[in-house]
């Protein structure tokens, strides 16, 4: 979404100086809510949201006074007055910069779709019910006195402004009340879509209410700032692929040979041309979401949207690039740590969960039966506390290499926690205690642990014995535990 700047020829235009500052407070609310979404701890996510409060709080009584000087009623409020009316956004907006809880958040939380953090709403401040009074308070009466002054004005284009406002703002208005103050009393499951409201009212604008706005003040169209100061990597370009415009971001991703009128498609592997082709083909008005990767072998996801030029009916396209190889690979090295054991490469209690269940499943829809086997070593921590937890590493990798080399392949081997592991195995796949024994006993510790020696204690259970998953654990492991015992007397 390509973000402007409105500059007027006349500097001293009421309307456009509060146009600009309405677009700047909802600017910089989608700038901190895009820190807000990916910030690494809830302090950092706190310390977001809280800077935001200028846009999120601030605009209210910002774009309510806007009403006020488009109807011209701030020629007839007096100087006092016009002072009351900024106290209440003010304190406000200083409430929610230096404290928490504000009024969207008694608390922060990740979200359950994994999409950022998230609002906790339970209303047990006052907060919430203050913002919300403020909200009516000014936004519902600015756009009552605008329904009210629509009907006596005289002007065609002045109307349909009004009324394309008042439709905007209520929709608006009532999308964010519900993502913010509705839907995290009952579910954490996705972030705060408040600013997803802000780019409606956006693109809304561009779309429909800008050439009636236009009518009143000139304008220039200066995307160059906000573009530079943008996070993300923006391409302009032509329905051709030629570059238009290329922000500082844009220009390291695609590195120091980019050039002005180059085509964008060049940059591009081959496999990923037919993406941004295709969209092209479509004629689509509509953004589209595109998985490119670059000649420097860049990762990016896009969002590629046309525009109609204001001029001679052309069109041109914007790309907001984000390069995602780290993310990628953290994605991956997430991916792997919830299911695998980061020193072993065995399965972790997790991912055991996950296929226990499976295994019981086969087994009670009348497929073949299953032990598990719950291993736990001996030795294991003597080794540890007189050589260290490097040497207490290497025994547990070799460990799990030893079993896993005394196991049958369709065999399940995972490391439960510390020292304990958990073998699945058919129930007539012959026996596998005896080669674990000896793969355990049979360990040359010399490398890691010189002079020292592990053993291991085995309990373990059928599935048809036990009858589910969590009586099958509990047995194999009091089983295991009573044969420790038995080895100490």
């Amino acid at each position: 979404m390509l973000i402007y700047q409105r500059v007027t020829v006349s500097k001293t235009d009421k309307l456009n100086v509060w146009t600009i500052l309405v677009l700047a407070s909802l600017a910089w609310w989608n700038l901190c809510d895009a820190f807000f979404y990916v910030a690494q701890t809830k302090e950092t996510a706190w310390f977001w949201h809280r800077l935001g409060a200028p846009g999120w709080c601030g605009f209210i009584a910002i774009t309510a006074w806007y009403f006020m000087v488009m109807m011209g009623a701030d020629q007839k409020l007096k100087a006092p007055v016009k002072l009351i009316w900024w106290i209440p956004p003010l304190f406000l907006v200083l409430r929610f910069l230096l404290a928490s809880p504000t009024a969207f958040a008694e608390d922060l939380v990740q979200s359950a779709s994994g999409l950022g953090w998230t609002y906790v709403q339970r209303y047990q401040t006052v907060w919430p019910f203050v913002f919300l009074a403020y909200l009516v308070l000014y936004m519902g009466g600015a756009l009552l006195c605008l329904y009210r002054w629509q009907k006596r004005v005289q002007s065609r284009s002045r109307r349909r402004l009004a009324k394309g406002f008042i439709v905007l703002d209520s929709f608006v208005v009532a999308l964010g009340f519900v993502s913010i103050f509705v839907l995290p009393y009952f579910t954490s499951y996705l972030p705060p879509a408040g600013c997803i409201a802000t780019l409606i009212f956006g693109i809304w604008y561009w779309g429909w209410l800008r050439d009636y706005d236009f009518l009143h003040v000139e304008l220039a169209l200066n995307p160059g700032y906000l573009l530079e100061s943008c996070i993300d990597a923006m391409v302009v370009m032509d329905e051709e692929c030629l570059l238009l415009y290329v922000n500082t971001e844009a220009q390291k991703l695609l590195g120091a040979d980019w050039r002005e009128g180059a085509g964008f498609l060049e940059y591009l592997v081959p496999e990923s041309r037919g993406q941004l082709e295709a969209f092209l083909a479509s004629g689509s008005s509509k953004s589209a979401p595109l998985n490119l990767e670059l000649q420097n072998g860049f990762p990016v996801l896009c969002s590629v949207s046309r525009l109609a030029s204001r001029k001679r009916g052309l069109n041109v396209c914007i790309l907001c690039m984000n390069e995602v190889s780290e993310l990628k690979n953290t994605q991956r090295r997430l991916d792997y740590l919830a299911h695998y054991d980061d020193l072993t490469g065995l399965y972790n209690r997790r991912c055991l969960s996950k296929v226990l269940e499976e295994w019981a499943d086969r087994a009670r829809n009348g497929g073949e039966d299953f032990e598990l086997l719950f291993l736990d070593l001996s030795g294991f921590k003597r080794i540890n506390d007189t050589f260290g937890h490097k040497a207490g590493d290497a025994a547990l990798v070799a460990v799990a290499r030893a079993m896993r080399a005394a196991m049958e392949p369709a065999d399940v081997l995972a490391r439960l926690a510390g020292d304990e592991f958990v073998v699945l195995h058919k129930a007539d796949g012959g026996n596998v205690e005896a080669p674990l024994y000896q793969a355990v006993q049979s360990i040359d510790s010399a490398l890691f642990a010189p002079g020292m020696k592990m053993d291991v204690d085995i309990g373990k259970c059928l599935f048809s014995e036990a009858g589910n998953v969590e009586t099958l654990l509990q047995l194999a492991d009091a089983r295991m535990y009573g044969r420790k015992q038995a080895r100490k007397i």
